[in-house]
């Protein structure tokens, strides 16, 4: 799930810094995977860390 959770972030910022919908680039492979229920919330974090994020995050 590592692999997936840090492949999705990167479609995310490709998709947010090239003009395409996030959504439609991310669905197929939530959907592959059966966690639809969790692409909203996915993208909502992504949004407000990419418009709120400030200075340097660390994740273990």
């Amino acid at each position: 799930m590592d692999v997936f959770t840090l492949s999705a972030i990167r479609t995310w910022v490709f998709a947010a810094r090239n003009g395409r919908c996030p959504l439609a680039m991310l669905r197929s492979g939530f959907s592959s995977r059966h966690v639809t229920d969790t692409l909203l919330a996915f993208l909502c974090a992504m949004t407000l860390l990419d418009r709120h994020g400030y200075g340097t995050m660390r994740f273990a």
